[in-house]
């Protein structure tokens, strides 16, 4: 097989696990990331590779997955943003029931 041929079944594989983090982070499910960054870490020597007509032809594809990538990675950091706010409102909870043996007034 072919760097090419090699880089499409590797894109292939980058896109699938990029939508399997995206249903992960819209069912609120946890997410890793281990395989993802795998994946990306065979694309980048492979891809140095390809002799400059390949490449051509791969560069639309690995910059629409890099975009993808890009946004998997906002809504990561939206959805870490929101966990936090949540964990700080429990710790609050948890510290006045704890202190007063009641919840806060909210």
């Amino acid at each position: 097989m072919n760097a090419a041929e090699q880089l499409d079944r590797l894109s292939d594989r980058l896109a699938a696990e990029i939508g399997r983090i995206r249903e992960a982070l819209h069912a609120d499910a946890s997410v890793e990331t281990d395989r993802l960054a795998g994946i990306v870490d065979e694309i980048h020597p492979l891809s140095e590779k390809l002799d400059p007509d390949q490449a051509r032809r791969a560069k639309p594809r690995l910059l629409s997955l890099l975009a993808d990538l890009d946004a998997v990675q906002a809504e990561m950091t939206a959805a870490h943003e929101a966990l936090q706010g949540q964990l700080k409102g429990t710790t609050t909870m948890h510290r006045a029931v704890t202190a007063y043996n009641r919840p806060p007034k909210r």
